[in-house]
């Protein structure tokens, strides 16, 4: 069973992140940080989105 540490290392790690001007159309980094394009900072996005 994971603990809740384990749980939230785990979300964070399959987490991704996106510009929300989508500078790069539907490009998205598996880091938090700024856009390379418009240095807007990453927002996370759904990873489970189509």
């Amino acid at each position: 069973m994971e603990t809740k540490k384990q749980q939230s290392v785990k979300d964070k790690d399959t987490m991704v992140y996106q510009c929300p001007m989508k500078c790069e159309g539907t490009k998205t980094y598996n880091h938090e940080g700024s856009c390379p394009v418009c240095n807007m900072i990453l927002k996370p996005v759904d990873s489970n989105r189509t």
